[in-house]
């Protein structure tokens, strides 16, 4: 009751804090002067983040000394509106230069992530003096631009949007509300298919509550890219109707499994399922995991289209199992690639999650893939539990893992969801590994449910399935040297080690025969031979990077007292964690034992994933701190709870500024232009987009929102998903082709007939350049120039918005 009433005082006392100020655009590193009459009207597009949208601020620029004037601000729906929503009106009197001249109207309740224009005007219309703002240039905000009698500039105004706190709290509500279905459909997706396997099979393992949680989701996702990918060679084709059909049969099935354990236990529901027990550590943890989740949520909130380029193939793969019912064997009809070598687990996942909750395939995957990032918190806990001995070293390696560590946060600027999907699948097979090795007898169910994880890790990620025997041999080793190194045991743990190895084989095996001998396998058989002999892979491909651009310092030094620790108190199963990252490191660097195959398994791969190991490591000191602190005396556990509680808030507040905006590809002014796009174009039009060469110059990959253009229209473009150098081309000299275009309209000095040419004999008849103009992961070329085409009667300019400009060719010219 007390929480209860010290949680409505919060919102009560949050509710009459006033106005909430939102900085949009603070960027005033340019200034620029327009005139305010009823023939020429400055202007601005935005997104608006939040609901109740109630006012605006500018910052004006006062070159002349203090101004005088009444201004008139206009608010609309789009730029094409004749009717404003909002008016309001605002005096420069007083005011200073640089700073914000405020707007207030009435609050628009269901404003959020809803486009916008506004207008401004002088009403006093004989002043020699022009208003004037402070602005920055086209790149400081995605979502709008600034205007001048309703054409677009490349320029963005300075603003801050207002917003009324109460609307804000009723949208919070609604949303919370209007999600309870998605969380319904996760947790099936999260549960259902691993606590069904478990009630059935029963395997004896000795867990705490949120172990058995962990184990259960990992088994659950594991089972995703099996089943998915055994379907294609049956004639079902799936959709979300048979998903939910399967989805309640095997509820049904869960139900009747618990009935007869419940009968066969004397009939008490204490026997068939472990009461948590209600502690500072089960607090602290669920905490943790569930500020975590919301954070990864709350940073995603109102994007549309996931970030960078990894993220644009595992959306195209998503949508073909979509389109297909099942994992499909090419890329039609987004990409002309006829073969699918990529690892698709997450992908199955990800189909499952939509054909649940009926979310688009891109919001699909951007926020399956933050539920993902949040459990690898759990997954923290499961390794720090399950090696450090006690229930704090599990809860600190979650805090770490979730709030403190710059990763696996960061993998939502990058789109690097299978990795991380492989790394959520990793810890849940090696505790089971573990449990397996040391079970007296041996058991077919441990050895099943290690069979599942290994075959859906090995679906899942490539190269992640290749930690998992660096962590396996020094635990092993680890073992048999506890045991003296009798035979017996050695020989023991090597039949059950080759047993789960050979069963999982089996059930991959069609998808190793497809790899063995595809243009993927000989990508990387080609890396491997040629290792640091090649400058690529040497200065590129597998640099050696800083560990503390990955990890914070103090978690680092953290983690090596940890593993000191461990080693001085025999604690093997963390010396195994602190043995698994140099084992990592060498197979990611074989060269230092003159050993060749550097680059199959990546510097970058190995540290954007030592958060895994490290929060183990520093996590075990923490933990046998508190332990050490509360082992005797139960009661001062609690009091490390409010000490927990002030890290969780200050990570959390830490984490919400993660997102990097940079690295979004496609902007809402991409998203309009993208409609009009599939309105007044026909379906065979091809866009010169803006790209660059990557990957030691092998690959074209997109830099701005072209590249989505296949996918989100339907209309082929110049730069293919950056896969397409691994898969089976249409037709034996498509790479080169790629290369070739990419190359032909990326020459100095061209005029704007050959350039115009050019674009015929490549069959290219538009040009797109998006709102963030080639400015995503640009390499050394210069993205492609609005103004030069504009000032070129050989292209006409089609469509204008924002950043966002669409060049036709105007092909009558060059006859």
């Amino acid at each position: 009751m007390l929480g209860f009433i010290s949680f409505v005082v919060m919102i009560l006392g949050w509710l009459n804090r006033g106005d909430w100020i939102y900085p949009e655009q603070l960027n005033a590193s340019l200034t620029f002067e327009l005139p305010s009459t009823e023939e020429a009207l400055p202007g601005q597009t935005f997104v608006a983040p939040q609901s109740g949208l109630q006012g605006l601020g500018l910052r004006i620029y006062l070159s002349n000394g203090p101004s005088d004037q009444q201004l008139q601000l206009r608010l609309f729906e789009d730029t094409e509106a004749l009717k404003p929503l909002r008016e309001a009106t605002a005096s420069t009197q007083g005011s200073k230069d640089g700073e914000f001249v405020y707007f207030k109207f009435d609050p628009i309740p269901a404003s959020r992530h809803q486009y916008y224009y506004f207008t401004l005007q002088s009403f006093d219309a004989a002043s020699e003096q022009a208003i004037a703002f402070y602005g920055g240039p086209l790149e400081s905000y995605v979502n709008g631009s600034a205007y001048e009698n309703g054409d677009p500039l490349d320029a963005q105004m300075a603003f801050h949007l207002n917003f009324h706190r109460p609307s804000m709290l009723r949208d919070f509500v609604q949303r919370i509300v209007s999600g309870i279905p998605i969380a319904f459909a996760a947790l099936l997706l999260l549960i259902i298919p691993g606590v069904t396997l478990f009630v059935w099979l029963q395997p004896q393992i000795k867990l705490d509550s949120i172990e058995w949680i962990a184990l259960i989701i990992g088994v659950s996702l594991a089972f995703y890219p099996i089943v998915l990918y055994l379907l294609r060679y049956t004639p079902i084709v799936l959709s979300g109707f048979i998903i939910w059909i399967f989805f309640t049969a095997l509820s049904v099935v869960f139900i009747i499994g618990l009935w007869r354990q419940f009968k066969a236990k004397g009939g008490t529901l204490e026997a068939v399922v472990a009461k948590p027990t209600i502690s500072p550590t089960f607090i602290a943890f669920w905490l943790i995991f569930g500020l975590s989740l919301a954070v990864r949520l709350q940073v995603v909130s109102g994007i549309e289209i996931p970030f960078w380029a990894d993220s644009y193939h595992h959306t195209m793969i998503s949508q073909l199992i979509v389109d297909n019912g099942r994992v499909p064997d090419n890329w039609e009809p987004y990409a002309p690639m006829q073969s699918m070598n990529y690892h698709f687990g997450f992908h199955t996942m990800v189909a499952v999650f939509h054909w649940l909750t009926g979310l688009t395939v891109p919001k699909s995957v951007l926020f399956f893939a933050q539920i993902l990032n949040a459990l690898a918190v759990l997954m923290a806990y499961l390794l720090g539990r399950r090696f450090g001995g006690n229930a704090w070293v599990g809860v600190f390696a979650a805090l770490i893992t979730g709030l403190i560590s710059r990763y696996p946060m960061y993998y939502v600027n990058w789109g690097r969801y299978t990795q991380l999907a492989g790394q959520i699948l990793l810890p849940v097979l090696v505790v089971l590994t573990w449990t397996l090795l040391q079970n007296k007898t041996r058991s077919w169910r441990l050895a099943g449910l290690n069979v599942l994880l290994l075959a859906g890790l090995t679906l899942t990620h490539y190269r992640i399935v290749m930690f998992y025997p660096a962590f396996v041999l020094p635990l092993a080793l680890l073992r048999w040297y506890q045991a003296g190194w009798r035979r017996s045991v050695i020989i023991e743990d090597v039949i059950r080690l080759a047993g789960v190895g050979f069963g999982a084989f089996l059930l991959v095996l069609p998808r190793a025969i497809e790899l063995v001998g595809s243009r993927l396998w000989s990508v990387q058989t080609h890396v491997a031979r040629q290792g640091m002999n090649s400058e690529y892979i040497r200065q590129v491909h597998n640099v050696l990077p800083n560990i503390f651009d990955f990890i914070p310092p103090v978690i680092v030094i953290l983690g090596w007292i940890g593993l000191a620790t461990a080693a001085w108190q025999r604690r093997m199963g963390i010396v195994a964690v602190g043995l698994w990252w140099s084992v990592l490191f060498f197979a990611a660097n074989p060269h230092f034992l003159k050993v060749p195959g550097s680059g199959v398994i990546t510097n970058f791969a190995v540290y954007i994933g030592a958060y895994l190991i490290f929060s183990i490591l520093a996590g075990f000191v923490l933990g046998q701190a508190a332990q050490t602190l509360t082992g005797d005396r139960p009661a001062l556990a609690w009091l490390l709870l409010p000490i927990i509680i002030a890290f969780v808030l200050s990570g959390a507040r830490q984490q919400l500024s993660v997102l990097d905006i940079s690295g979004l590809l496609v902007t809402q002014p991409d998203l309009q232009a993208v409609a009009w796009i599939k309105k007044y174009t026909p379906e065979d039009t091809r866009f010169l987009v803006n790209s660059r060469l990557a990957y030691g110059g092998r690959t074209v990959v997109g830099t701005d929102g072209g590249w989505w253009l296949p996918f989100l229209t339907g209309r082929q473009n110049t730069a293919p998903p950056m896969l397409y150098t691994m898969e089976t081309p249409p037709y034996p000299n498509y790479t080169v082709d790629v290369y070739e275009t990419y190359r032909a309209m990326r020459e100095p000095d061209l005029s704007d007939e050959e350039f115009a040419r050019r674009m015929q004999a490549n069959d290219l008849n538009h040009i797109y350049i998006g709102q963030q103009r080639g400015s995503v992961w640009r390499g050394d070329e210069t993205p492609l120039d609005p103004v030069w085409f504009t000032a070129s009667p050989l292209f006409d300019l089609v469509y204008a918005a924002d950043g966002v400009r669409i060049f036709q060719l105007n092909s009558t010219l060059l006859e």
